[in-house]
């Protein structure tokens, strides 16, 4: 089993300036792997970082958390597999929002204290693909609707939503169902900051700042080379893939961020 934990890098090195107005920024946290790490995932785990520095991470595989103090670099594991309150079942996405830790599992989205003590859950019936909090709302990118982002209360209740999807002709994805294309072009990354709400699609480098009502207050490109970020949309909105039977159609582009905006 590969040992490897995850590379956190950042694209946004050039580009401080954008930000600066109103404070607003986004702040690279760390680089792993780090050597005396002795934690093994089977696939690239999801992050979260407190404000002190500890760092959460999600195995899908063992189906537990992991929680990485900041001061020793001990690892504590938490949970275990099941459906049960408190148990998790692949969980894939991870927040903090306080002293409160969101999971997101194949079941609901799970609320731990940032000791492993489960608080409660709640179920959205819609695949997820990006999660986020602050200390009063919940923000969830799935696959189901016309926006990019709901906005939940803690207890489960969808309040709004805003933002824009990235839409292709589905002929040119013949024989993927709908929902796995959206998955697979709506990929990215919530970051709450204080003033504004950001998107990062890990696909076409596109970042996305929202003020705290949902409205649009500019897109930028991250990538550096356009000649990638065309290359990429050229791949994904005019050429697509054909579902071959037994056969792999999609090139995926594996970044993950750590992010903390202010």
């Amino acid at each position: 089993m590969k040992n490897f934990f995850i590379v956190i890098g950042t694209l946004f090195f050039g580009f401080g300036p954008v930000f600066s107005y109103n404070q607003s920024n986004l702040q690279c946290i760390d680089v792993y792997p780090k050597e005396w790490h002795n934690i093994y995932f089977k696939t690239i785990p999801n992050l979260a970082i407190d404000e002190i520095g500890n760092i959460y991470a999600v195995d899908n595989r063992m189906q537990i958390f992991y929680k990485i103090d900041v001061f020793t670099d001990e690892a504590t594991a938490f949970s275990h597999p099941g459906e049960g309150p408190g148990e998790l079942q692949h969980p894939a996405n991870i927040c903090l929002s306080g002293e409160k830790l969101l999971i997101k599992d194949d079941v609901a989205i799970n609320i731990f204290d940032i000791d492993g003590n489960f608080i409660d859950r709640f179920r959205i019936f819609t695949p997820i693909i990006s999660l986020a909090a602050d200390n009063q709302y919940i923000y969830v990118g799935t696959t189901g609707g016309e926006k990019l982002i709901d906005i939940y209360t803690f207890q489960g209740k969808r309040l709004a939503s805003f933002g824009g999807k990235y839409q292709v002709p589905s002929g040119i994805y013949e024989g993927w169902p709908d929902s796995f294309i959206e998955k697979v072009l709506n990929k990215g990354k919530i970051i709450i900051g204080k003033e504004y709400i950001y998107f990062v699609s890990y696909l076409f480098s596109d970042l996305y700042q929202y003020d705290r009502h949902g409205s649009l207050i500019r897109k930028m490109t991250i990538e550096e080379d356009d000649r990638v970020v065309k290359e990429v949309k050229k791949y994904y909105f005019s050429q697509g893939q054909k579902r071959t039977p037994g056969k792999g159609g999609f090139r995926f582009y594996k970044n993950t961020y750590l992010y903390r905006a202010s």
